[in-house]
């Protein structure tokens, strides 16, 4: 094309000289008026200033030839173009645009203006211009996902940017297309991360990123294909650092260092220490598939929603029917020892205890609870040679191997012990005598 371009500036220069121009070796400024020539038409080489071929109205504009040599265009006495073999290249002056207008260039009329160019920017750097100092536009081809529509010199059609209809612009590398933006996304492939490097993208290793792990769900990464992790703000009572869309007050939130809480409709239920984890009053642990519930603000533990199991006194935990609150039975969490010198009527809820006859001088009586819990329970230790009566209630029996069922069991041995358990519970129950030492007599 530029040997084209070239032949067709010397054709115009031989077509100007034959209407005007210098004769062949002349320098005097004649002007030839017509007639015939005979080629070759031989020249010298010229000027900018003052061309070997240029015309009657403008002598300092047109064709000559530079040392090296070259053809050259000048306009009013200055070089504007020249044509280099060796490169090949049609190199312009650097201020000098290639132009084009919407209409006949050489009208002379505003209307023909330029307004669409191409000019230097810097070395190695082309502008689209508005034919002027303003800026244009590069339009280019839609391309596909393989033979992108804007590319580069490396990688020429395979990397690069191209449109998938409408408002849909891809970025494509080695043929493959990356992500997708439109007014209301950008879409990414499903293999590829958003990700970040502790320095500059094109020198530094990528060290944490973003990635699809399925559908709705998004893994942060190490970079790579590890693990990262998510640092969050404090957050507050109200508005905890880790929260959800649909729930404000609903989240896990620090409170202090290596403190952290969780927040149910704004306040804080669950509190995570070193030293522990703790549940504020009123809240309630619950699993529900395994049908467990324990409430703080009224100590009491639900087991599959109809059997509790509740405090009622130092070390001991009662466990009660939810549907009629009977009570079922007691768990002992270390031995309570009380000493009766006279008379003790232990309550249900003393279940467990054990007594002594510490100081006893002339006897002492213990009567048994009235319609017992089945599985209550009493021990007896005689730490003094006194005598130890234990009643059962009117309509309650106590038995015990090897002697008749009575209402009553006593024994004044030394040293002696007896543990009775309410083998049948309620109206009627049955003591049973299930140890003991030294003797005990049944009446």
């Amino acid at each position: 094309m530029l040997r084209a371009l070239a032949v067709l500036l010397l054709s115009a220069a031989t077509a100007a000289a034959q209407v005007s121009t210098r004769p062949p070796g002349g320098i005097g400024g004649s002007v030839f008026d017509g007639g015939t020539i005979t080629a070759p038409i031989l020249a010298p080489s010229g000027s900018p200033a003052a061309p070997s071929y240029s015309f009657s109205s403008a002598t300092n504009s047109g064709f000559y030839l530079t040392a090296n040599p070259y053809v050259a265009v000048s306009s009013g006495g200055s070089a504007i173009a020249v044509y280099n073999e060796s490169i090949p290249a049609l190199l312009w002056r650097n201020s000098w645009q290639h132009a084009w207008s919407g209409g006949n260039p050489a009208g002379g009329d505003l209307e023909d203006a330029p307004d669409t160019g191409l000019a230097r920017a810097g070395g190695g750097i082309v502008r689209v211009t508005d034919g002027g100092a303003g800026a244009g536009a590069l339009i280019v081809k839609d391309g596909l996902g393989n033979s992108v529509g804007l590319g580069f010199a490396t990688d020429l059609l395979a990397t690069g940017f191209w449109l998938n209809g409408t408002g849909n612009l891809v970025a494509s590398a080695v043929n493959l297309p990356i992500f997708q933006v439109n007014s209301s996304a950008v879409r990414i492939k499903s293999i590829t991360q958003v990700n970040w490097s502790s320095g500059s993208p094109d020198t530094t290793s990528a060290d944490v990123g973003l990635a699809r792990s399925a559908a709705g769900v998004v893994k942060v990464t190490d970079g790579g294909a590890g693990s990262g992790r998510i640092n969050v703000g404090d957050g507050v009572q109200a508005t905890p650092g880790y929260g959800f869309s649909g729930a404000a007050g609903l989240g896990l939130w620090r409170s202090a260092a290596n403190i952290v809480l969780s927040t149910t409709d704004g306040n804080s239920a669950v509190y995570f220490a070193p030293g522990g984890v703790a549940v504020n009053s009123g809240f309630v642990f619950r699993s529900p598939s395994v049908g467990l519930e324990l409430n703080i603000g009224t100590p009491y533990i639900t087991f599959g929603g109809n059997t509790t199991m509740l405090r009622d006194s130092t070390a001991v935990m009662r466990f009660a029917n939810d549907l009629n609150g009977t009570t079922l039975g007691y768990a002992i969490g270390g031995q309570v020892v009380e000493a009766n010198a006279t008379t003790k009527a232990p309550a249900i809820t003393e279940s467990g205890e054990l007594y002594t006859n510490t100081g006893d001088a002339d006897g002492s009586i213990i009567n048994l609870p009235n319609d017992p819990t089945i599985g209550a329970q009493f021990r007896v230790a005689l730490t003094v040679a006194q005598t130890v009566t234990i009643n059962a209630a009117t309509g309650e029996t106590v038995a015990m191997a090897g002697q008749t069922a009575g209402t009553v069991i006593s024994s004044s041995t030394l040293y002696g012990t007896l543990h009775l358990v309410a083998v049948t519970g309620g109206s009627g129950a049955v003591w049973m005598v299930q140890s003991h030492e030294g003797t005990w007599t049944v009446s």
